[in-house]
């Protein structure tokens, strides 16, 4: 498998390097996130027009981050790493992110490090990132969805340990007291005791299989997953016969 890589991996090295040659350029889109294990990871991908007039893309790496990911500058020599390794860092157009704070340090010390390479006929000049900072419009559609939830009163709890899913746990996040609670707060409420208590885990579970439903995992939304409400609600309504029967007889 190792030298089915090398081998593939050079032959985008040469592709993309001819591209750059006759004066291409190439558009970077790089995202990070953590993955269960806490293991955390950003993603490189490069996006071209052919000489042939025909869209090409494809992942250049998959790096586990060893250092803190809201560190720009160490973001910034993880993607020059990339660029530099298959040789088009003189040709980075645009790079594509989302509006994470530490991305836009990134871009910055990326730029003082892409200037540092020789500029050439064909590429006559660097990357910058007054011309080639693009935002991610699916993250500020989100942004802007969330904006629209608070307005309805249905936002996440503000504190991160909310959101902690420590295994076997019995504690519940709690509500705001005296207010009216939106049915999104109940519904997150609800998924978050399935989650942490095994017993009810487990119960729910006799009663899937007892109605013949398709394992799903529980989900619980965070504002920046994009669509997590959505499958958030379409995972609960799937399951809500066999909890509704569940709740039932726990009372």
């Amino acid at each position: 498998m190792q030298r089915i890589f090398c081998i593939h991996k050079a032959r985008l090295q040469l592709e993309l390097q001819q591209h750059t040659a006759q004066g291409g350029r190439i558009s970077l889109t790089t995202d990070t996130w953590s993955a269960r294990n806490y293991s955390e990871y950003a993603a490189v991908t490069a996006h071209w027009i052919s000489d042939k007039w025909q869209l090409r893309y494809t992942v250049l790496d998959v790096i586990e981050l060893r250092e803190p990911i809201h560190s720009g500058e160490y973001l910034a020599e993880q993607l020059i790493a990339v660029t530099d390794d298959y040789g088009i860092t003189p040709a980075v157009f645009t790079i594509t992110r989302d509006n994470a704070s530490a991305n836009t340090t990134m871009l910055s010390e990326y730029e003082n490090l892409a200037c540092k390479n020789e500029t050439t006929l064909q590429q006559p000049w660097a990357y910058t990132t007054k011309e080639g900072d693009v935002r991610c419009i699916g993250h500020i559609i989100n942004l802007a969805v969330q904006a629209a939830l608070t307005s309805l009163k249905a936002v996440p709890a503000d504190e991160p340990n909310a959101y902690h899913l420590v295994y076997g746990a019995a504690r519940v996040p709690s509500l705001p007291e005296n207010e009216s609670v939106a049915v999104l707060s109940k519904l997150r409420r609800h998924i978050y005791v399935f989650r942490n208590r095994r017993q009810w885990k487990d119960a729910l579970k006799k009663q899937r299989e007892a109605a013949n439903i398709e394992f799903k995992q529980l989900s619980l939304n965070m504002p920046v997953r994009w669509s997590s409400t959505y499958y958030m609600l379409y995972l609960a309504l799937r399951l809500q016969g066999p909890i509704t029967a569940l709740c039932a007889s726990q009372q």
